[in-house]
């Protein structure tokens, strides 16, 4: 495919997820699968591939950031509190 996807959704580059899904649901109301199927599949692998991104991108935000003063503890252990 050679347009950006957020030129496919019509949104501009670096947009929210909530309004990648608006747009996403926006457009597929406009071009079902039954009146355009080349033009449905551009938008849902438009969708799919922004939705992954900020899924990923989710993820690495809510990995815990480097501490120096971090406590580790064996897998398995309990911890109890005195």
């Amino acid at each position: 495919m050679g347009e950006n996807y957020y030129e496919v959704l019509g949104l501009s580059q670096g947009a929210g997820q909530d309004e990648i899904k608006k747009a996403y649901f926006r457009l597929v109301r406009q071009c079902s699968p039954e009146k355009d199927p080349e033009r449905f599949r551009e938008i849902r692998e438009a969708y799919e591939n922004l939705k992954e991104a900020g899924n990923k991108k989710a993820v690495l935000t809510m990995e815990a950031p480097d501490e120096p003063f971090a406590k580790t503890y064996p897998a398995g252990s309990v911890l109890m509190h005195s």
